[in-house]
């Protein structure tokens, strides 16, 4: 069990206002590599560790690979900064 994928994904602080179909606020982290059926909650659980996240957008998988990507939300630059 556990987050295997926790570890081998790319994240990248991005400070500044959330896309459209975004509806976060405050600081955003790009995270890659993940799974096709990687959920909001999961994300959400795993990544609320590093301080509170305020949304979490998972993008549609990709259709070559599957594999899917997303924004997590914190209000907290430090929390961010933490989860990488």
């Amino acid at each position: 069990g556990g987050h295997h994928w926790a570890g081998s994904c790319v994240a990248t602080p991005r400070v500044g206002g959330a896309m459209a179909e975004d509806q976060g606020t405050g600081h955003k982290l790009f995270v890659g590599c993940l799974p096709e059926d990687t959920t909001n909650e999961e994300l959400k659980l795993v990544f609320n560790t590093y301080g509170e996240v305020n949304h979490v957008h998972v993008m549609s998988p990709h259709s070559r690979t599957g594999q899917r990507c997303a924004f997590i939300f914190y209000d907290s630059l430090e929390a961010a900064e933490d989860a990488i």
